[in-house]
This record gives C-alpha cells, sequence and structure tokens, in this order.
C-alpha cells in the first residue's frame, strides 16, 4: 500500500520502502514478538518472582503487534515510531520494574537509539536519544530517593541468559540489515558511477559529433547571451564575419559583425525582441569581411531559463544568394516565356499530362484552329473533336509518354470549322507547380504542302518543256566556283547528276578547245558588265562526236556590285546547225553546178557565133 504521509522523494519514504528495510521491519517485529513470547514463557518457568518483573516483555510483545498491524496496512510512519518508541517505553519499564540503573536491560538503549537512528527522522532520533538521557537521569533520582520497586534478589541466570541473548540476536540483526542496506547502496551507487560514466562518455562522444556537425554545416550558427555576446559561433559563422580568427567567445555581437552592419539594420532592435521571448525569422542581407553583398535567411531563436524568462538566444545563418539569383532568373525565364508563348506565330499550348485538358493555348493556336480560349481551357483535344483519328492521336500519347518527347511528327488536325489541316506537331513532357503537362508547337504545313505540289508539277512542267525543246538549265556560284544541272542539260551532256564534277573547271572540260577562247572571252566581259548574254559553242562527247549549243545567260550581283552567281539555260541546236550546214552544203553544190552550167552555154553560144 502506498503511504501519503511522505513527499514522494524524501529520503525516509524511499528508506522505508526499501526492500531491505521492509524485510528488516517484518524480521525485527516477528523478532520481538518470538522473543518477548519466549521470554514471558522462561519467567513462568524459572522464576518464583510475580509477572511484575515481566511487565516490559508484555509490553514489547503488544507493541510489536499493534506494529506489524500498521506496517501491513502501509502505514510505514506510524509503524515504525511505534516500533521504536514501543521499544524504548518496554525496555524502560523492565528496567523501572527490576533492578533500575543496575538492570542488565540497560544494554537495550543504545541498540534502541541505532535502530531509531536509522528508521526515525533527525528531530525523532535527537528527541529519542533526550528522552533516554533524562529517563535515565529520572531513574537514578527514583533509585535514589528508593521510589522504584527494586528487587533485591537477581533473577534467574537462565533468564539473564536469555535477556542478554534477545539483545544480541536484536543487536546482530540491527547490524546486519543496516550494513546490508549500506553494501546494497554502495553497489548501487557504484553501478550508477558506472552507469554515469558511461553516459557521460556517450554525451562527450555525441558533443564531439554534434560540434563536428555544426562545424561543418554550411549554416552559419551563433549563440549568445543576454549581454549579446558570443558564447559560440561555428566555423562558417566565424568566415563569414570574422575571417581568420578561431575564437569569437566574449566578443559582442557588434563587435563581432561590424559597425557598418550593425548600425545600418535593426540589429539591436531585433535582438531585443528575441531576448524578450519572440522567434523572429527574415531575410536580410550582410556584408561578409570580404566586401560581398549576401543575401541570408536569418532565424533567431530565445534560450529559455529555468524561470520562465531567456538567458540567451540562438542564431541561424543560411546563405541564399545563389537562390535568390536562381529565383529571379526563374521569374525572369518565366516572364520571357509567358511573353514568347503569347506572341509566338506558332500554335502553342499546354495540357496535363494525365487527363490532355488544356491549361492554355497562345493566340496562333485560336487563330489556327478557331475555338475561343475559353472553349478549350479546361476540355481535352478529344473533346472539341481536334483530331480526326483517335488511333492516331493515341499512337502520338504513346510516343510521348515512352520517349518524354515527339520532333516534328506530321499528322492531320480538324478546325473548328472542320477542314482538315496537315501539321507537323512537336512536344515535351515538362513539370508545372508539381504536375506533369505537355507543351506542344504545332505548325501548320497545309499551304506549303500545297505551294509543294504546286512547285513540283510546274517543275515537272519545265523539265518536260525542256525535254521538247531540248534545252536545260544551269546555275553558277560565282565565289566557290560550284555548278547544278538540271536534269535535262544532263542528258544535253550525256552525263549523269553524279558524273559531273559540278565546278566550272569541270564544264570547261566539256568544251570544244577552239571554242574556249571566245566562250572565257564572253565572260570576262559579263564579269565586268550586267545584261544578258548569248554564246554558242561546242561540247565533245566521249565517242568523239560534237554537239552545238546556244547558252543563254545573266550574271547577277550583291550590293557591294560583285558578281555572286549566273542563270542560263543551254539548248542543243546540233540539228538546226547541221541541217543548216547542208542547207549550206547544198546551196553551195547548186551554185557550182548553175555556173558549170552557165559556163557551158557561154562556151557553146561563142562556137555557135564563131559559125556565123
Amino acid at each position: 500500500m502506498t503511504d501519503k504521509s511522505f513527499p514522494r522523494h524524501d529520503y525516509r519514504h524511499a528508506l522505508l520502502r526499501d526492500e531491505n528495510t521492509l524485510r528488516f521491519l517484518r524480521l525485527i517485529v516477528g523478532l520481538m514478538l518470538a522473543s518477548s513470547a519466549t521470554y514471558l514463557a522462561a519467567a513462568l518457568l524459572f522464576s518464583d518472582h510475580d509477572l511484575l518483573r515481566s511487565s516490559g516483555a508484555v509490553a514489547a510483545f503488544a507493541s510489536g503487534v499493534v506494529a506489524l498491524a500498521l506496517i501491513r496496512k502501509g502505514r510505514l510512519e506510524q509503524g515504525v515510531q511505534l516500533l521504536v518508541w514501543g521499544v524504548w517505553l518496554s525496555v524502560l519499564l523492565q528496567v523501572s520494574l527490576s533492578n533500575g540503573l543496575m538492570s542488565r536491560s540497560l544494554i537495550a538503549f543504545p541498540i534502541i537509539i541505532m535502530l531509531g537512528g536509522w528508521l526515525l527522522t533527525p528531530r525523532g532520533t535527537l528527541a529519542l536519544c533526550l528522552a533516554t538521557l533524562l529517563a535515565g537521569a529520572a531513574l537514578a533520582a527514583g533509585e535514589q530517593a528508593g521510589l522504584l520497586p527494586l528487587y533485591a534478589s537477581p533473577s534467574p541466570p537462565l533468564l539473564v541468559w536469555l535477556a542478554f541473548s534477545i539483545y544480541i540476536v536484536l543487536s546482530a540483526t540491527l547490524a546486519f540489515f543496516i550494513f546490508r542496506g549500506f553494501r546494497r547502496h554502495h553497489r548501487t551507487m557504484h553501478r550508477l558511477g558506472d552507469h554515469l560514466r558511461a553516459q557521460f562518455n556517450t554525451s562527450s562522444a555525441r558533443e564531439a559529433e554534434l560540434h563536428l556537425v555544426m562545424e561543418s554545416v554550411p549554416v552559419m550558427l551563433f549563440h549568445g547571451d543576454r549581454d549579446k555576446r558570443c558564447l559560440y559561433a561555428n566555423r562558417s559563422y566565424r568566415d563569414f564575419y570574422a575571417a581568420g580568427q578561431k575564437n569569437l567567445a566574449g566578443l559582442s555581437v557588434r563587435e563581432i559583425i561590424g559597425a557598418a552592419n550593425y548600425d545600418g539594420n535593426p540589429v539591436e532592435a531585433t535582438l531585443e525582441r528575441v531576448l524578450a521571448g519572440e522567434r523572429i525569422a527574415y531575410r536580410a542581407s550582410r556584408k561578409s569581411t570580404n566586401g560581398d553583398l549576401r543575401m541570408l535567411d536569418i532565424v533567431m531563436i530565445p534560450e529559455p531559463d529555468a524561470a520562465g524568462g531567456t538567458r540567451g538566444f540562438f542564431a541561424l545563418f543560411r546563405d541564399v544568394t545563389e537562390e535568390v539569383r536562381a529565383e529571379a532568373a526563374l521569374r525572369s525565364s518565366e516572364e520571357k516565356f509567358t511573353k514568347v508563348f503569347h506572341a509566338s506565330p506558332v500554335a502553342i499550348s499546354i495540357s496535363r499530362m494525365k487527363d490532355g485538358l488544356y491549361l492554355d493555348v497562345n493566340d496562333a493556336f485560336v487563330e489556327q484552329f478557331g475555338w475561343a480560349r475559353e472553349e478549350m481551357l479546361g476540355h481535352s483535344s478529344v473533346d472539341i473533336g481536334l483530331w480526326p483519328s483517335r488511333a492516331e492521336r493515341e499512337r502520338w500519347t504513346a510516343e510521348l509518354s515512352l520517349a518524354g518527347r515527339t520532333r516534328n511528327r506530321q499528322t492531320t488536325l480538324r478546325t473548328k470549322a472542320g477542314a482538315l489541316h496537315t501539321v507537323i506537331v512537336s512536344a515535351e513532357r515538362i513539370v508545372l507547380g508539381g504536375e506533369e503537362c505537355i507543351v506542344g508547337l504545332v505548325h501548320d504545313i497545309t499551304e506549303r504542302l500545297q505551294a509543294e505540289t504546286a512547285l513540283q508539277e510546274r517543275e515537272a512542267r519545265l523539265r518536260e518543256a525542256q525535254r521538247i525543246g531540248h534545252f536545260g538549265s544551269w546555275e553558277l556560284l560565282i565565289p566557290s566556283q560550284r555548278m547544278s544541272f538540271s536534269d535535262e542539260l544532263c542528258r544535253i551532256y550525256e552525263i549523269g547528276q553524279s558524273g559531273f564534277g559540278g565546278t566550272w573547271q569541270d564544264l570547261l572540260g566539256m568544251v570544244h578547245p577552239e571554242d574556249l577562247p571566245v566562250m572565257q572571252e564572253i565572260w570576262r566581259k559579263a564579269g565586268r558588265g550586267e545584261g544578258k548574254h548569248v554564246l554558242r559553242h561546242r561540247i565533245r562527247m566521249s565517242d568523239g562526236r560534237v554537239k552545238h549549243l546556244l547558252v543563254r545567260f545573266e550574271v547577277f550581283r550583291d550590293a557591294n556590285g560583285h558578281p555572286v552567281h549566273a542563270l542560263g539555260t543551254a539548248q542543243d541546236v546540233t540539228e538546226q546547225v547541221l541541217a543548216r550546214e547542208e542547207v549550206q552544203r547544198l546551196n553551195d553544190e547548186l551554185e557550182a553546178r548553175v555556173a558549170a552550167r552557165t559556163a557551158e552555154l557561154t562556151a557553146a553560144n561563142r562556137e555557135l557565133e564563131s559559125f556565123a
């Protein structure tokens, strides 16, 4: 049971509930009862005197019974008080009724005082000692005055031996338990000392680890007292505010950070607020010892004392200069992105990856497909019918999910009016606000494809016209001397595109040697002047045949007047030249025949005239 009469942490409270003490109390009470009963029985058997001389034993037995009952009920204080004072009174009664100061029971008083010194409070023990001294004085006075019922005849030796043995047993029991308790407490204290040493070593190791961590963290740490003087500053703090100093202890904050930082910022007012118990966090710029102006996140924490006030403060400084610059760069980048997004002539959309809902579209997207922005935001491309082929969209999203991006994928999309446009789609997966999104760029190539188709048709007609007219086209890049031939011109020269070297020198190598001087002279004149130029020259085939070409070209110049390239055509006029040569040959032959016939007729006419 719990005895509520003692404070929980009182020494006697712990002593009286100690296992050793409780065992002693139970044993000593048992011995008192047993020894009292034994003494009474021996007195009846071996003494002829009345039982008055055994009144002390009766009193000891009675007090032992009551003390045992109190102890069992958990009323330890009352039980101990009754035990000590009951034994003391029973011994005093025994001494008073037997031989007074000559009684052998006097040896019990030192034992009782030892018992009281162990179990009673200091005041109780002192009272017990004073009561014993006073009782001894009273016994002496009473015996001197003849007031005590002293017995002339001594007690039987066996009874004296029994009483003596009882005192010895009680003394031995008391000594055993007292020293047993001392030994137990000594072992406990020894174990506690070992535990404390181990805890101290562990604490020292942890303190060393903590110090190492505090010295190594990339955060500035400062510990100050109420006078705003440094108790501890880690290496990062020292490097920032006091480079080269290893110990800042004892210096004031103003001495450490400098007058410019201290007076130029509300440092004093902030420290007063923290020392008043307020936790403060803010961002401010501070200048280091090397003159760098850095942006710091500062947290000031009051250090409480046992009385509920503050005995100092802790300060944590984190250099966020690069973060601030990165945030500024990010904001600038976002602003640029927003401007580019809305001003871009390319249709751009931003949609959620998980469900395809449009988050934003730019003006070019709205203009290209016809839906208003409000009609698209919060809806997916499937909802508005942008993709005419669901299977094509699924293939596109599968590729995007797998690779994280798509590049220049040609597909067909539908406008709000229902027109189908051929487009090039490029997309990238990005994270916006912690959510996966898709940025899509759409280039409408419908008109370009139509233009390319028209161009291909015109080129086909041009090639057909060149084939029919036996003429081809060429281009010369004058600075690099590179040339390109049309397919028909390659057929005229009877070479493939891969067979032509593609340079001006390769062309000259195919020109008839007799025509080279004339051709080079015309090109020199063309390089000095402007306008269109015409020349005729021959080319040699690989089998020795000769072809005649009619060449028309024009030279184009840059802004500085330098010739940069020439465009021209070459027509195969071999058949015309050969036909003209054949006509000329026939004309010459006819004229020769006419002249011969004329000569014959003239001769015949002369002969006729001679006969006449």
